[in-house]
Protein backbone atom coordinates (compact mmCIF):
# COMPACT_ATOMS: atom_id res chain seq x y z
CA UNK A 1 0.00 0.00 0.00
CA UNK A 2 1.22 3.45 -0.80
CA UNK A 3 -0.07 6.95 -0.35
CA UNK A 4 1.46 10.26 -1.16
CA UNK A 5 0.59 13.91 -1.58
CA UNK A 6 2.16 14.53 -4.97
CA UNK A 7 0.98 15.59 -8.43
CA UNK A 8 -0.77 12.74 -10.23
CA UNK A 9 1.76 12.63 -13.04
CA UNK A 10 3.68 9.58 -14.18
CA UNK A 11 7.13 11.02 -13.45
CA UNK A 12 6.21 12.11 -9.93
CA UNK A 13 4.47 8.81 -9.17
CA UNK A 14 7.38 6.69 -10.40
CA UNK A 15 9.86 8.64 -8.25
CA UNK A 16 7.70 8.82 -5.11
CA UNK A 17 6.74 5.15 -5.21
CA UNK A 18 9.96 3.70 -6.66
CA UNK A 19 10.70 1.41 -3.72
CA UNK A 20 7.05 0.28 -3.48
CA UNK A 21 6.90 -0.41 -7.23
CA UNK A 22 10.11 -2.47 -7.01
CA UNK A 23 8.89 -4.41 -3.97
CA UNK A 24 5.48 -5.20 -5.48
CA UNK A 25 6.99 -6.24 -8.82
CA UNK A 26 9.27 -8.69 -6.96
CA UNK A 27 6.62 -9.96 -4.51
CA UNK A 28 5.56 -13.52 -5.29
CA UNK A 29 5.03 -15.18 -1.91
CA UNK A 30 4.95 -14.32 1.78
CA UNK A 31 5.48 -16.48 4.81
CA UNK A 32 2.48 -16.94 7.10
CA UNK A 33 2.80 -19.15 10.20
CA UNK A 34 5.84 -20.85 8.69
CA UNK A 35 4.15 -21.55 5.32
CA UNK A 36 4.87 -19.96 1.95
CA UNK A 37 1.69 -18.40 0.58
CA UNK A 38 1.25 -17.12 -2.99
CA UNK A 39 0.31 -13.45 -3.19
CA UNK A 40 -2.24 -11.99 -5.60
CA UNK A 41 -1.73 -8.24 -5.77
CA UNK A 42 -4.47 -5.89 -6.96
CA UNK A 43 -4.05 -2.29 -8.08
CA UNK A 44 -6.73 0.26 -7.22
CA UNK A 45 -7.24 3.98 -7.55
CA UNK A 46 -9.10 6.63 -9.47
CA UNK A 47 -9.05 6.57 -13.26
CA UNK A 48 -6.37 9.26 -13.65
CA UNK A 49 -3.99 7.42 -11.30
CA UNK A 50 -4.66 4.06 -12.95
CA UNK A 51 -4.13 5.45 -16.44
CA UNK A 52 -0.84 7.04 -15.34
CA UNK A 53 0.58 3.90 -13.69
CA UNK A 54 -0.74 1.61 -16.45
CA UNK A 55 0.89 3.74 -19.16
CA UNK A 56 -2.41 4.51 -20.92
CA UNK A 57 -3.30 8.00 -22.18
CA UNK A 58 -6.13 9.83 -20.38
CA UNK A 59 -9.84 9.14 -20.41
CA UNK A 60 -10.37 11.38 -23.43
CA UNK A 61 -8.06 9.28 -25.64
CA UNK A 62 -9.28 7.15 -28.57
CA UNK A 63 -8.40 3.88 -26.75
CA UNK A 64 -8.62 4.91 -23.09
CA UNK A 65 -9.69 1.63 -21.47
CA UNK A 66 -6.83 -0.13 -19.70
CA UNK A 67 -8.66 -3.49 -19.91
CA UNK A 68 -9.35 -3.59 -23.65
CA UNK A 69 -8.79 -1.80 -26.96
CA UNK A 70 -12.38 -0.74 -27.54
CA UNK A 71 -12.27 2.54 -29.47
CA UNK A 72 -14.04 5.37 -27.62
CA UNK A 73 -16.22 5.97 -30.66
CA UNK A 74 -17.56 2.40 -30.47
CA UNK A 75 -18.37 2.16 -26.74
CA UNK A 76 -22.05 2.78 -27.49
CA UNK A 77 -22.27 -0.17 -29.92
CA UNK A 78 -23.67 -3.02 -27.82
CA UNK A 79 -23.52 -5.37 -30.81
CA UNK A 80 -19.74 -5.48 -30.53
CA UNK A 81 -18.23 -7.66 -27.85
CA UNK A 82 -15.14 -6.59 -25.93
CA UNK A 83 -13.40 -8.48 -23.16
CA UNK A 84 -10.94 -7.76 -20.38
CA UNK A 85 -9.62 -11.32 -20.44
CA UNK A 86 -10.17 -12.73 -23.95
CA UNK A 87 -7.35 -11.58 -26.26
CA UNK A 88 -9.40 -12.41 -29.36
CA UNK A 89 -11.97 -9.83 -28.19
CA UNK A 90 -9.51 -6.99 -27.66
CA UNK A 91 -8.29 -7.64 -24.13
CA UNK A 92 -5.03 -5.95 -23.16
CA UNK A 93 -2.15 -7.51 -21.28
CA UNK A 94 0.66 -5.85 -19.34
CA UNK A 95 3.16 -7.14 -21.90
CA UNK A 96 1.09 -5.78 -24.79
CA UNK A 97 0.84 -2.31 -23.18
CA UNK A 98 4.63 -2.33 -22.82
CA UNK A 99 5.06 -3.42 -26.45
CA UNK A 100 2.54 -0.91 -27.84
CA UNK A 101 4.16 1.97 -25.91
CA UNK A 102 7.47 1.26 -27.64
CA UNK A 103 6.03 1.38 -31.17
CA UNK A 104 7.13 4.25 -33.40
CA UNK A 105 3.77 4.90 -35.06
CA UNK A 106 1.30 6.58 -32.73
CA UNK A 107 -1.68 4.96 -34.50
CA UNK A 108 -0.28 1.48 -33.65
CA UNK A 109 0.05 2.24 -29.94
CA UNK A 110 -3.61 2.08 -28.92
CA UNK A 111 -2.90 5.07 -26.65
CA UNK A 112 -0.21 3.17 -24.74
CA UNK A 113 2.31 5.86 -23.83
CA UNK A 114 4.61 4.10 -21.35
CA UNK A 115 5.50 0.78 -19.78
CA UNK A 116 3.17 -0.06 -16.87
CA UNK A 117 4.82 0.64 -13.52
CA UNK A 118 3.50 -2.56 -11.94
CA UNK A 119 4.54 -5.19 -14.48
CA UNK A 120 3.63 -8.01 -12.09
CA UNK A 121 -0.05 -7.02 -11.71
CA UNK A 122 -2.22 -8.41 -14.52
CA UNK A 123 -4.69 -6.02 -16.15
CA UNK A 124 -7.52 -8.20 -14.82
CA UNK A 125 -6.47 -7.20 -11.27
CA UNK A 126 -6.75 -3.46 -11.87
CA UNK A 127 -9.76 -2.08 -9.99
CA UNK A 128 -11.07 1.47 -10.47
CA UNK A 129 -12.51 3.59 -7.71
CA UNK A 130 -16.27 3.03 -7.98
CA UNK A 131 -17.16 6.38 -6.37
CA UNK A 132 -15.79 8.29 -9.35
CA UNK A 133 -17.44 5.91 -11.81
CA UNK A 134 -20.84 6.38 -10.17
CA UNK A 135 -20.38 10.15 -9.95
CA UNK A 136 -19.66 10.26 -13.68
CA UNK A 137 -22.73 8.14 -14.42
CA UNK A 138 -24.88 10.37 -12.18
CA UNK A 139 -23.43 13.47 -13.87
CA UNK A 140 -24.35 12.09 -17.30
CA UNK A 141 -27.87 11.15 -16.17
CA UNK A 142 -28.52 14.62 -14.70
CA UNK A 143 -27.19 16.18 -17.90
CA UNK A 144 -29.54 14.01 -20.00
CA UNK A 145 -32.47 14.95 -17.72
CA UNK A 146 -31.74 18.67 -18.08
CA UNK A 147 -31.39 18.32 -21.85
CA UNK A 148 -34.77 16.55 -21.96
CA UNK A 149 -36.37 19.31 -19.86
CA UNK A 150 -34.89 21.93 -22.19
CA UNK A 151 -36.21 20.02 -25.19
CA UNK A 152 -39.70 19.84 -23.71
CA UNK A 153 -39.54 23.56 -22.97
CA UNK A 154 -38.49 24.17 -26.60
CA UNK A 155 -35.10 25.62 -25.64
CA UNK A 156 -32.15 25.16 -27.95
CA UNK A 157 -29.13 23.35 -26.56
CA UNK A 158 -26.88 26.39 -26.88
CA UNK A 159 -29.32 29.07 -25.75
CA UNK A 160 -29.23 30.45 -22.26
CA UNK A 161 -32.21 30.62 -19.94
CA UNK A 162 -33.46 34.18 -20.18
CA UNK A 163 -37.07 33.79 -19.13
CA UNK A 164 -37.84 31.09 -16.55
CA UNK A 165 -41.56 31.68 -17.15
CA UNK A 166 -41.10 29.91 -20.52
CA UNK A 167 -39.34 26.98 -18.81
CA UNK A 168 -42.34 25.14 -17.36
CA UNK A 169 -40.70 21.72 -17.10
CA UNK A 170 -37.42 23.07 -15.78
CA UNK A 171 -39.28 25.14 -13.19
CA UNK A 172 -41.28 22.07 -12.04
CA UNK A 173 -38.06 20.08 -11.71
CA UNK A 174 -36.39 22.88 -9.75
CA UNK A 175 -39.37 23.05 -7.36
CA UNK A 176 -39.33 19.26 -6.93
CA UNK A 177 -35.62 19.19 -6.07
CA UNK A 178 -36.04 22.09 -3.62
CA UNK A 179 -38.96 20.22 -1.95
CA UNK A 180 -36.44 17.49 -1.13
CA UNK A 181 -34.37 20.05 0.78
CA UNK A 182 -31.71 20.31 -1.91
CA UNK A 183 -30.59 23.76 -3.04
CA UNK A 184 -30.99 23.97 -6.81
CA UNK A 185 -31.14 26.89 -9.20
CA UNK A 186 -31.03 26.97 -12.99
Amino acid sequence: MGTGKIPEKRGDLSVAFASLIKEINELKTIEVAGKEVNVNVFLGGDMKFLNEVMGIDGSNASFCCFWCKCPSKERWDVDKEWSMSDLSKGARTIEEIKDCASRKSKKDRYNCSATPMFMSIPVTRVVPDTLHLFLRIADQLVNKLIMELRLRDNLKKSSGIRDMARCTNMKLFEEFVKSLGIEWNF
